[in-house]
């Protein structure tokens, strides 16, 4: 495999491997211009930076829902998984992108349940899908409050 230097909003320049490059085709809701990203381990677990490679002041982190929402269940169009080459299961990992707001000299910290990132490890290609289970919402509190 093959290592590449890229800038990171967290780290600076750092070294990747080619495994924790992803192609997101269609971009992610609200950046679909941006479509090269590199998975990152952050300094806190369980989270992780999903940089972009082509502008390097944008990143998300991200969460594991699993970890969030023990009921958690993917539920979306089999169209967004046949993007992606139909991964199997052990092939497939999912995400939630992490907000962090300041609210007064309060934070709030939640996750997108509703609009989780899908990624076929194997091929190393991701996409933004719409739970089709109304239970998951948009800001769901990582805090236990809100």
């Amino acid at each position: 495999m093959t290592d590449v230097t890229i800038e990171s909003k967290p780290y600076g320049t750092v070294t990747v491997q080619e495994k924790q490059l992803l192609h997101f085709p269609a971009g992610l809701f609200g950046f679909e211009r941006f479509r090269r990203y590199a998975l990152l381990d952050a300094v806190h677990k369980p989270f992780l930076w999903l940089q972009s490679l082509e502008d390097p002041g944008l990143a998300f982190i991200l969460v594991n829902p699993y970890l969030v929402e023990s009921g958690y269940e993917l539920d979306i169009d089999p169209e967004d998984l046949a993007a992606i080459g139909s991964p199997d299961c052990e092939d497939l990992l999912v995400f939630s992108i992490v907000t962090i707001a300041r609210e007064g000299a309060d934070r709030r910290v939640t996750c997108n349940l509703q609009g989780p990132l899908i990624v076929n490890r194997r091929d190393r290609l991701g996409r933004q899908a719409i739970s089709l289970d109304s239970r998951w919402g948009l800001q769901h509190s990582l805090l236990g409050k809100g």
